[in-house]
């Protein structure tokens, strides 16, 4: 016990936006999973990066009802937005990428995964630029006679005679292949330093496609989840606040259970990542319920509809909003103050923080 009930009331209150925070995050990963939304934003920036046509394991390139095209052939055949004069679409870079062996996981044909490891992208990536033309003689028929380069300098000259990346992705990538080339460490292979380039290139693009991603989904569901939440339970921070002052037993309990839960707090925390389900959010609304099972002023106590009105809600607005906006805040956030105050207060050494990626939909997804 801290001696001091004001840090058991900020406990307390901490857990229950905890709780809350975790519910909401949930329900919006259900609802990402069920839409399938961050393969879509993945999905679209890969067919916008890599909007040429690619080829297959003989150098054609391909149409999506299997019709293979000869070089010569193609420039004739395609109009300027990449589909032929007969109606059906070429095949570009981006549905090879992630039709790839190395990427597809369990995903439709021609359709992103949630989430494509930076490795095994770049795999697909230089396997598809690597493919040689109709007619190409490989350097080492004997030990080599798919011609896969074995260099820097074979990866320089694929990337110049490619016609599946754009100008620009081409002097791009040439770039990382020639700083590695002449800055490479003694002991280190070129060639997995120029991966290691992509690959840094790939999660950088990552990162901003994962922040749309938050600025265009996770947090208007949030907001729209977080409100719905409030109201439905009626949980006004200011009311919960005065009854934690006011019962100091409770607002005691309420902390020792709090301090006591550090770890499975971060389980819980972990679980919004794991396997995300109905059952799962069920269960975390269950264990709110068991907290809260203290007589907290929680919930919709009148049975006439006639006792509801504007004036007799006008209190609880100011309420209602804090709450709103602790929800939108994060679960990972409220975690980490539980531990803070919880060491603050004394009650144990505070365990070692999730590194887990939690979505959290304002402050922090395109597999």
């Amino acid at each position: 016990m801290s001696g001091f009930p004001i840090l058991d009331l900020v406990l307390g209150l901490i857990f229950i936006y905890f709780m809350l925070s975790i519910i909401c995050s949930t329900a919006v990963e259900i609802v990402q999973s069920l839409g399938k939304y961050r393969a879509r934003h993945l999905e679209e920036w890969l067919r916008k990066v890599f909007d040429q046509p690619a080829m297959d394991a003989d150098g054609n390139f391909y149409d999506h009802a299997g019709n293979t095209f000869s070089h010569d052939r193609f420039g004739n055949l395609v109009d300027k937005i990449g589909r032929l004069h007969n109606g059906s679409k070429m095949v570009i870079l981006a549905e090879a990428i992630m039709d790839h062996s190395s990427t597809t996981g369990l995903s439709l044909k021609r359709k992103s995964s949630t989430y494509i490891d930076a490795r095994n992208f770049v795999t697909a990536l230089l396997d598809n630029i690597s493919l040689d033309p109709p007619g190409t003689q490989p350097k080492d028929p004997v030990t080599n006679p798919h011609n896969v380069p074995a260099t820097v300098d074979d990866y320089i000259a694929k990337l110049n005679n490619t016609k599946v990346l754009s100008a620009e992705l081409k002097r791009t990538f040439i770039s990382y292949a020639y700083a590695v080339k002449d800055n490479t460490p003694v002991g280190t292979q070129p060639i997995e330093l120029f991966r290691k380039k992509i690959e840094e290139w790939y999660d950088s693009s990552n990162e901003r496609l994962t922040g749309r991603f938050k600025r265009t989904f996770a947090l208007p569901w949030t907001i729209v989840f977080a409100i719905v939440i409030t109201l439905a339970g009626n949980i006004d921070s200011v009311a919960i606040s005065k009854y934690l002052y006011v019962n100091k037993d409770v607002s005691k309990k309420l902390a020792d259970d709090a301090a006591g839960s550090l770890a499975k707090s971060e389980k819980m925390l972990n679980n919004v990542t794991d396997t995300v389900d109905v059952k799962l959010l069920s269960k975390q609304v269950e264990n709110l319920n068991q907290v809260l099972s203290l007589g907290f002023p929680i919930g919709w106590k009148s049975n006439s509809s006639d006792d509801v009105t504007i004036k007799s809600l006008k209190p609880h607005f100011i309420g209602w909003l804090a709450t709103i906006f602790a929800i939108m805040m994060g679960a990972p956030f409220w975690f980490d103050m539980l531990n803070k105050v919880a060491n603050l207060r004394g009650n144990g050494t505070k365990p070692a923080s999730s590194s887990a990626p939690v979505p959290d939909p304002v402050k922090s997804t395109p597999k």
